[in-house]
């Protein structure tokens, strides 16, 4: 049974709780607004986290990195996510190859595994991803909820924000993903196509989107 919530969802890719959402607009629509191809851009996303007070990781051309760091992350898309637009590959090859395109070191405290902080509303999860290729995101290790409660400077119904691991084990953001997909990541399992789309329109008037 579909939720009594008048929620349209305008987006351009599919989610499993899309189901439950109205198909038909009218003028009491509630709009979710969700584009993968309107995504600020990693730039934009480091620089809004650190507003926000979060420690991120240092981003910058591949010649001004410091060549005690071995290897780093090119960016050749700065508006990938999952993996895409990123390569992995030694300093001194980045320079001779990239080097003014936008890197970050990388950190092989933990290698291939990301820490994610979910919202869905006013949910909150805590996620322990494997990446394969070193960015993909693909195996969950562990998903836990915290406590819940709406981030009130951050006034989206759906985003999460990617950590790693630094050589000192800070943890530094390196996403924010004002739009997050949820069907790779399993989240069927704990909480129902309904039980979303409720605490998406239930953010979106708190947050008076």
């Amino acid at each position: 049974m579909k939720t009594a919530h008048n929620l349209v969802i305008s987006s351009d890719f599919k989610d499993y709780y899309d189901t439950e959402a109205s198909s038909v607009y009218n003028e009491n629509s509630v709009v979710y607004s969700r584009f993968l191809s309107k995504v600020p851009g990693k730039v934009e996303e480091l620089k809004f986290l650190n507003y926000l007070g979060n420690k991120t990781i240092p981003i910058m051309p591949v010649s001004k990195i410091s060549m005690d760091v071995e290897r780093v992350v090119v960016y050749m898309d700065l508006h990938g996510h999952r993996g895409k637009g990123k390569l992995l590959m030694r300093l001194n090859e980045a320079n001779m190859l990239y080097p003014n395109k936008l890197a970050s070191e990388y950190f092989d405290t933990n290698p291939g595994i990301t820490f994610k902080i979910l919202y869905i509303g006013k949910r909150r999860f805590r996620c322990i991803l494997r990446n394969s290729d070193f960015f993909t995101e693909n195996e969950i290790l562990d998903i836990s909820e915290l406590p819940s409660g709406y981030n009130p400077k951050i006034a989206l119904p759906i985003f999460s924000i990617d950590y790693v691991q630094d050589r000192s084990n800070q943890m530094l953001a390196c996403d924010f993903n004002s739009v997050q997909r949820l069907d790779y990541l399993g989240m069927e399992k704990l909480l129902s196509a309904n039980d979303v789309i409720s605490e998406i329109y239930r953010a979106m008037i708190e947050h008076k989107i």
